[in-house]
């Protein structure tokens, strides 16, 4: 009898012992498996652009607010404190709210917000995760707080102006023929050195409306008011270079709040 119970309490002590572990374990997969779904397609150091009410998860407003570098010391090797920060203890995103050295920001609308990628693939890297940026057709480029571009990419003649500092662009130098799809976030503005029609490939122009019955997902995001009708604007931003494109995502992955 004695024995049995000395294997009953084994028995119970090992599937508790085993339920922990399972759980610390799903929590470490859990939580490691977030930045993967929050990057996306960006790159650590990368200030998009988009139409959404708020920022992808793992990203935060570039409205030059200070961080910690300890808790971002990756981004802030990518930074570092071009756009503000002691260097010692903090580091500040670039300011794309407002005023630049040269007057108004061209890119400070109502309805858009920049945003800066603190997570996300290192650019420049060249570990293998190249593939998934490789979905981006010929034509875009991307805005970065780096002082250098990503794998793939070349320097662009244009920089973007923020409150201090400015930023560098890059463009994508792989030609492919035909472009694979867009594999953006939805209510991302993407901009581009193209005559690509903003109607392919999951992409809209700025301004006009959307039915909000068969966009519901981008309505949600974008949170603009639907009309009688059931249709929703989006938002419209004159483009300040005459060669460059601005394109709105409606087909792509769903952002998430941090």
């Amino acid at each position: 009898m004695l024995t049995r119970i000395k294997l009953n309490l084994s028995f119970v002590r090992a599937r508790n012992f085993i339920a922990v572990v399972v759980a610390a374990l799903g929590g470490f997969f859990a939580a490691g498996s977030v930045p993967a779904h929050a990057e996306g397609d960006l790159y650590m150091g990368e200030v998009y652009l988009t139409a959404g009410w708020y920022c992808n998860r793992g990203s935060v407003e570039a409205d030059g607010s200070l961080l910690r570098i300890a808790d971002f010391t990756a981004a802030y090797s990518l930074f570092g404190t071009r756009f503000g920060g002691d260097g010692r203890t903090t580091f500040a995103v670039p300011d794309m709210t407002g005023q630049t050295g040269a007057g108004p920001h061209p890119f400070a609308e109502v309805g858009f917000r920049w945003c800066a990628q603190l997570l996300g693939q290192y650019p420049g890297s060249g570990d293998g995760g190249q593939e998934r940026h490789d979905a981006r057709p010929w034509g875009e480029f991307l805005a970065t707080g780096a002082e250098f571009c990503p794998s793939g990419w070349v320097k662009g003649a244009q920089t973007l102006p923020a409150a201090q500092g400015s930023l560098l662009t890059c463009l994508f130098s792989k030609p492919q023929n035909p472009p694979p799809p867009v594999r953006h976030m939805l209510g991302r503005v993407l901009l581009w050195f193209d005559n690509r029609s903003c109607t392919a490939d999951g992409m809209v122009n700025l301004g006009g409306k959307l039915n909000a019955g068969s966009d519901t997902s981008l309505h949600s995001v974008l949170g603009t008011p639907i009309n009688l009708a059931g249709d929703f604007e989006v938002p419209y931003m004159e483009s300040p270079h005459r060669a460059m494109q601005l394109c709105m995502v409606t087909n792509g992955y769903f952002p998430h709040r941090n």
